[in-house]
């Protein structure tokens, strides 16, 4: 398979591990300036959920934006899969608007005490998209540990985002989050930080 039939399929939606072949993600389109900003707002970003200011991590996202991580399915002697319907989450912007108001309500028994995470985001490749916005693929690790616990739990991930450029002082708001967790099986008590 070509870059460019690789490329042009996950243009039309199709996920990188549903892909028969792999094509090298380069930063098509973008300059070293753009590509240093990109990487500078999903540090923010990082940053902004470790330290449990939700809400301002919340700005972040556009009006219309989707937050998605599809269920990896395993099936004897085959590659894993995505599963078509099935979702760790589905969120959209308003959606996530309940989860932060409930994060930050005194009805959040999961998170009590509070989690303490951190988000690591590594090999950044963006490109441009036709409609002006960039998207972008990165690698994710959160590691969580909570209370007096000597135990941890690692989330790893290959994300997709697509950012919409905007003449605020965040320069972009973040339009569709895809997650692919590696684990087919999340570890730990629940899920209730963002990855």
């Amino acid at each position: 398979m070509t870059t460019d039939h690789a490329i042009a399929l996950a243009d039309a939606g199709a996920h990188p591990d549903q892909l028969p072949g792999s094509a090298p993600s380069l930063s098509d389109g973008i300059d070293a300036e753009l590509q240093r900003a990109v990487e500078r707002f999903l540090y923010l970003e990082s940053e902004l959920l470790d330290d449990r200011r939700f809400e301002e991590w919340l700005s972040l996202f556009s009006e219309d934006a989707t937050y998605e991580a599809p269920l990896r399915v395993t099936r004897d002697r085959q590659a894993s899969q995505l599963s078509e319907r099935g979702r760790l989450f589905s969120d959209t912007k308003a959606t996530l608007e309940v989860r932060v108001r409930r994060l930050l309500s005194e009805y959040a028994w999961a998170e009590q005490p509070p989690s303490r995470t951190r988000h690591f985001v590594s090999n950044l490749r963006a490109r441009l998209l036709d409609d002006g916005a960039i998207a972008v693929r990165s690698n994710v690790l959160v590691y969580r540990n909570r209370a007096e616990r000597t135990d941890f739990e690692l989330y790893s991930a290959d994300r997709h985002d697509e950012l919409v450029m905007t003449s605020g002082t965040a320069r972009f708001r973040i339009r569709r989050r895809w997650f692919v967790v590696d684990q087919s099986n999340m570890s730990g008590d629940s899920l209730s930080i963002f990855l």
